[in-house]
């Protein structure tokens, strides 16, 4: 059987790292759309690219800053190096930190 060779895009083939980036994008580009708001303790890289003001350098600061230490709240994104008060006005509609439940089993 030959091997592939070249240009893998000639043959269909999808790069599977492209086709997840490309997922996340639009998946972000329609919550934008129904106003669901993105979870920045959660999202992909490509999710946080649809919130304005943040691209891929960005998106990859708030996925290390979160790394070590999880978003209390929205506002904590300011901790982030390139979102200041005025880029932190243009997206805080557009996130959220989600939360742990505490659900509590125990018997009374």
């Amino acid at each position: 059987m030959p091997a592939i060779s070249g240009n893998a895009e000639l043959l269909g083939v999808i790069d599977l790292t492209e086709a997840r980036q490309f997922a996340d994008v639009r998946r972000g580009q329609i919550e934008k759309e129904a106003n669901i708001k993105i979870d920045i303790n959660t999202a992909t890289a490509g999710e946080l690219e649809n919130i304005t003001g943040v691209g891929p350098a960005i998106a990859k600061k708030i996925i290390e800053y979160r790394a070590n230490k999880p978003f209390d709240k929205i506002e904590d994104i300011k901790h982030i190096s390139g979102i200041g008060e005025k880029t932190f006005a243009k997206m805080k509609d557009e996130i959220t930190v989600g939360g742990i439940l505490d659900l509590d089993f125990s018997e009374e």
